[in-house]
């Protein structure tokens, strides 16, 4: 399948910017995705969460694609795009959805890439965010922590489904409206 982006969920840096592991696999399999032919850009998410640098996740995974992968930094290339508003998940698909709502694009077909334990909650926030119309992927790279995390998947998924209970899926009006009334992450 062919993609009209890949939007890499990520993870955590360390103090200098580095992606942890998981981070890297899924930056690798977008890389993968990008040499081979099936998307023309990418999407790294997250925000500058650590105390500790200046640097936000997304400017980490940017810089790592470009420092591993040789993607280009020319921004009229917009070969990798970097959005640093998202805090979580929830973010992740909101704030990619109005960035690739503005590129008009005729196939509207995604990857979503993240790690194995997080590909079902993923799925489930993407389609709920996008919509109808848009083909969602969701890609998971192998993390070896699928039992680990899944208490703590469920939970955050419940969460999700409290916050979003009046938005409806894909009105992006309903959704700003839940996300920054009641998400702790974005409450305004």
């Amino acid at each position: 399948m062919l993609y009209d982006i890949a939007i890499v969920l990520g993870h955590e840096i360390d103090v200098q910017g580095m992606p942890d592991a998981q981070t890297k696999a899924r930056l690798d399999k977008a890389a993968h995705l990008y040499y081979n032919g099936l998307t023309t850009r990418i999407m790294v998410m997250g925000w500058a969460y650590r105390d500790d640098t200046s640097i936000s996740l997304a400017q980490g995974m940017k810089n790592y694609l470009i420092s591993t992968h040789n993607l280009s930094d020319d921004d009229t290339d917009n070969a990798v795009i970097a959005n640093e508003e998202s805090r979580d998940t929830v973010g992740d698909a909101f704030f990619s959805r109005q960035i690739y709502d503005k590129m008009q694009s005729q196939n509207r077909a995604i990857a979503v890439i993240t790690s194995d334990y997080h590909t079902a909650r993923a799925k489930i926030i993407f389609d709920f965010i996008y919509g109808d119309g848009y083909q969602i992927h969701v890609i998971g790279t192998i993390s070896g922590i699928i039992e680990a995390q899944q208490q703590a998947e469920q939970a955050s998924l419940m969460a999700f489904y409290e916050t979003f209970k009046q938005a409806h899926k894909g009105d992006l009006q309903s959704i700003s409206a839940a996300l920054h009334r009641l998400h702790p992450l974005y409450r305004q």
